[in-house]
This record gives structure tokens, sequence and C-alpha cells, in this order.
């Protein structure tokens, strides 16, 4: 299913790229990568290879982009919600919020072999349709 994937992705994204999150939002959103970081045992420094616009990501770093989106709970019986995920953005980075939607789009049909892999395109995506805004 794309649409797990796709929303790890989309959370990754504004961790990466947000301005300022307020602290609460801050420390949850830290909770939540952080157990995703231990259900797929990512080390921090193996996450690195996200900066890598042009990188093809370990399966482990596909899947735990996956679970990033299934703890953020962007998902209406099992289904990726567009609401909930452009909710998502907009708490996450009110001033960029209109332009990561508009990329959301671009990029949700990305897909891959499995759902891991699909969050791993989807991200890539982003990142690059983002590039420079």
């Amino acid at each position: 299913m794309r649409t797990f994937a796709f929303a790890a992705v989309v959370c990754m994204t504004l961790v990466v790229a947000s301005a300022v999150i307020p602290t609460e939002r801050k420390e949850k959103s830290e909770k939540l990568r952080g157990e995703c970081r231990e259900e797929h045992s990512v080390t921090k420094e193996e996450l690195q290879i996200l900066k890598d616009k042009s990188a093809t990501y370990p399966e482990k770093v596909q899947c735990y982009l996956k679970c990033v989106g299934e703890k953020y709970g962007l998902y209406v019986d099992g289904k990726l919600s567009d609401e909930k995920v452009e909710s998502e953005l907009r708490a996450e980075n009110p001033t960029k919020a209109e332009s990561l939607i508009e990329h959301y789009g671009h990029c949700k049909g990305e897909t891959g072999a499995n759902d891991c892999e699909t969050a791993a395109k989807i991200y890539n995506c982003i990142v690059n349709h983002t590039d420079g805004h």
C-alpha cells in the first residue's frame, strides 16, 4: 500500500524541512521517530542518508519512513487521508504548508515494489520538489 509509505515521507520531510516547531510538537515528533528507529534498528547516523537526494536507501531506512507515517496516524481505515496529511503539513510548517501540500499532490502517486520502497520513492519526490522552497 503506497499510502502507508507516503505518510512517512510527509512526516520525515516536515521534520527535516520545518522551520520552528512548537516544543510539544517537536517532542512528540522525536518520540515517534525514536520509536520507529528502535522498531527498525536504525541509528540516527544511518538516517543521515536521507539528506542525499540521489541515494538508494537500505530497506530498514525505507521501512523507518513508512513507520513514521503510521505513527503520525495519517491513515483512516488503512488508507492515507489527504485531509489528515494536509492538516499535519499545516501544523508542522505553516509558512510552507501550501507549497508542501502542492508537492504532496505531485508525489503521492509514487510506488515501489512494497510499502517501504514506496515510502522512499515518495520521500525522494517530495525532497526534490521542495528543493529551494
